[in-house]
């Protein structure tokens, strides 16, 4: 078994991202370790510890919910949302401007219409 020492792990990569002790991910660009996202703030993906993906959004000081308007979670393709639920829990799909290609199961939504994908 052979094992990497610190000039081969050092020539042998371009960059690098990791994880130090204070929970905060780090890119190292050969030189210096230069903060990425701090994980501490991440958190609610299982809100309840059950096994689920879940996410909780409350005010901490009064355990209500944090949102009043906009989307609770949306994904975006370059910035335009493709899809979303808002904060009241209603599904939210960009319009299509023309026919995409069928699938299976698929929900697309045209002109006032929502397409069922069916083989």
């Amino acid at each position: 078994m052979s094992f990497l020492t610190d000039t081969v792990i050092s020539s042998a990569y371009t960059s690098l991202i990791f994880r130090k002790a204070d929970d905060k991910l780090y890119y190292d660009n050969g030189t210096t370790d230069i903060e990425v996202l701090d994980l501490a703030g991440i958190g609610g993906t299982d809100a309840d510890n059950d096994g689920r993906f879940e996410f909780e959004s409350t005010d901490s000081a009064s355990v209500s919910s944090a949102l009043t308007s906009g989307n609770l979670a949306q994904f975006s393709n370059e910035g335009d949302v493709k899809f979303a639920v808002d904060f009241n829990g209603v599904l939210v799909l960009k319009e299509q401007a023309g026919n995409p290609t069928a699938v299976e199961g698929g929900l697309y939504y045209k002109n006032d219409t929502l397409y069922l994908g069916v083989q």
